[in-house]
């Protein structure tokens, strides 16, 4: 009907009562619409809530009135490797759990660059690195794994180098 048109084109101003129980202004356009299911509002209020790891943050949230999911905090917690001999301070509420411990990470490098036989897993070439192959055995292994070697463990200390500067997060 005609007055359905003006009422859809009017922008003076109606109280409406959410499904929250708080009142918020909306045009008689959105109104109508809202009516119709052409439109939902979204209620703006704060209310505060815990984060999805309380237990262990033991924080709250501030989000808007209508929502509905877990909420995480910006707070940094203590986390300890599985090991329980490294911690760091971190923000799991937001990242999560890490996959793996940085300082168990960095001391596996560490053991890899200084027994490249163990990285490797070659008995023989263990020997040779230390010199000690026998010289009837010295063409046996081949240079070019050798070299691969030489090469593999110069990457790991250089990547032990870089890593050593960074922040483990």
């Amino acid at each position: 009907s005609e007055n359905d048109e003006v009422a859809d084109g009017c922008d003076k101003k109606v109280e409406v009562c959410l499904p929250c129980g708080h009142f918020i202004q909306l045009s008689c356009k959105d109104c109508n619409r809202h009516k119709q299911g052409l439109y939902t509002p979204r209620c703006t209020r704060k209310k505060t809530i815990k984060c999805w790891n309380y237990d262990r943050c033991t924080s709250s949230v501030e989000v808007e009135c209508g929502f509905n999911g877990a909420a995480a905090c910006r707070e940094t917690t203590t986390w300890v490797c599985p090991t329980k001999e490294h911690e760091y301070k971190l923000n799991i509420c937001c990242k999560g759990e890490p996959q793996e411990c940085p300082g168990c990470s960095f001391e596996k490098l560490s053991s890899s660059v200084s027994s490249p036989n163990e990285f490797t897993g070659d008995k023989e070439l263990k020997s040779w690195i230390q010199g000690s192959v026998p010289q009837h055995k010295v063409e046996w292994i081949s240079r070019g794994k050798l070299k691969f070697i030489e090469n593999e463990v110069a990457l790991l200390k250089y990547y032990q180098t870089s890593y050593a500067k960074l922040d483990p997060w």
